[in-house]
């Protein structure tokens, strides 16, 4: 037997949310660029901390 799922749409929740589908993706796309910015980051800081772990260590404690 089959199940039923109740698929909503984009357009249906965002409505919900009162945003239009274009502001639905728009926050899709903000949310995985400040991820893949946070993963550089910690890329960098990783790279640092194999290079210098002193310099990078003093640098947290001023931070």
């Amino acid at each position: 037997m089959k199940k039923s799922r109740s698929r909503a749409s984009v357009k249906q929740m965002s409505g919900l949310f009162g945003k239009t589908r274009q502001a639905w993706y728009k926050a899709i796309q903000r949310s995985e660029r400040q991820q893949m910015q946070a993963l550089l980051v910690i890329h960098e800081v990783k790279k640092s901390e194999r290079t210098s772990p002193a310099v990078v260590s003093e640098n947290y404690i001023i931070c």
